[in-house]
C-alpha cells in the first residue's frame, strides 16, 4: 500500500531507529533524552509509554 501511494515502506523513526542500531522495541527503554534529541524522533514516539510485557511478568521469559 505504501508503494501504491507513494510512500516509504518504512517510516522515517523507524528508519532512524535502524540506522543507529536500534533494533528492538525495548532498547528505546535504554533511550537518553540526548540520544532521542540526536535521533530526532518525535516527542510522542519518546513518550508513548510502552511497557515490555515481560517488564510486568517476568514469567513470560523463563517458563519451565
Amino acid at each position: 500500500a505504501a508503494q501504491h501511494l507513494g510512500e516509504p515502506s518504512m517510516p522515517a523513526a523507524a528508519r532512524i531507529l535502524a540506522t543507529n542500531g536500534v533494533r528492538w522495541a525495548w532498547q528505546m527503554l535504554h533511550l537518553t533524552d540526548n540520544d532521542w534529541d540526536q535521533l530526532g524522533i518525535s516527542l510522542g514516539l519518546k513518550t508513548a509509554g510502552f511497557e515490555p510485557p515481560w517488564c510486568a511478568h517476568p514469567s513470560l521469559i523463563f517458563s519451565g
